[in-house]
């Protein structure tokens, strides 16, 4: 599996990077290429192997998987910043590589979703429980969800990807917010077909406040 994971994240990589300018402000410089790319993954590899000893632990698969991807996508924002003088534009770079992750583990949910329910909020429903129940369950993780009649409000007490990178430098946790949070306003591209439903969070614990407090608010009556 971690060997599958690895060329996976190698076709990611060489098709979101080889290409794309080396300096944003600069373009003259050029652009990355099968040599970068090959750089960029050594280094992101060996990054990823001297920190995954000390990230923390977890008995629950979910978890571990979830911190597994944080200390990965870190590797590779660290690796990426190496080769990349602007921090914005490094994070720009991770992050477009790190969505096509994150699209791509929806897809699934997504497909089941679809298979079992013809009603958009069950789909969605479905998804999100599902979510919760083997990647963002108990004990790392702490939440409350509650599904009402035309909205789902999903409250996130406790993030260890987000404590993760609390303790890490100040960009570390820049490229955290500015990647993994975000990711989340992207949900109903992914989730469903368009104007589904509206996402909204108006609190994150990354930025200091107490909760993530999301909400699902359905634009159409469920069936």
């Amino acid at each position: 599996m971690k060997y599958m994971a690895f060329r996976f994240g190698q076709f990611l990589i060489r098709n979101t990077f080889i290409g794309r300018n080396r300096s944003k402000e600069h373009p003259e410089k050029g652009r990355f290429n099968a040599a970068d790319f090959d750089a960029l993954t050594k280094t992101s590899w060996d990054q990823y192997r001297k920190m995954v000893p000390h990230a923390p632990k977890f008995p629950n698969y979910g978890n571990r998987k979830m911190m597994d991807s944080g200390v990965l996508s870190l590797a590779l924002f660290r690796a990426m910043s190496a080769m990349v003088e602007d921090s914005d534009y490094a994070i720009e770079l991770a992050g477009d590589i790190l969505w096509k992750y994150y699209a791509g583990d929806a897809k699934l949910s997504r497909l089941m979703s679809r298979v079992l329910f013809r009603d958009p909020y069950k789909q969605v429903d479905f998804q999100l429980r599902l979510a919760i129940k083997y990647q963002f369950c108990p004990p790392a993780y702490k939440w409350e969800y509650h599904a009402g009649t035309d909205e789902i409000n999903m409250d996130f007490y406790r993030c260890p990807i987000c404590d993760y990178f609390k303790m890490q430098g100040e960009d570390d946790l820049k490229f955290f917010q500015k990647t993994w949070c975000v990711f989340d306003f992207a949900l109903p591209d992914i989730m469903a077909d368009k104007e589904v439903f509206k996402y909204t969070r108006p609190h994150t614990l990354s930025m200091g406040d107490n909760v993530c407090d999301m909400k699902f608010t359905f634009l159409k009556p469920s069936a």
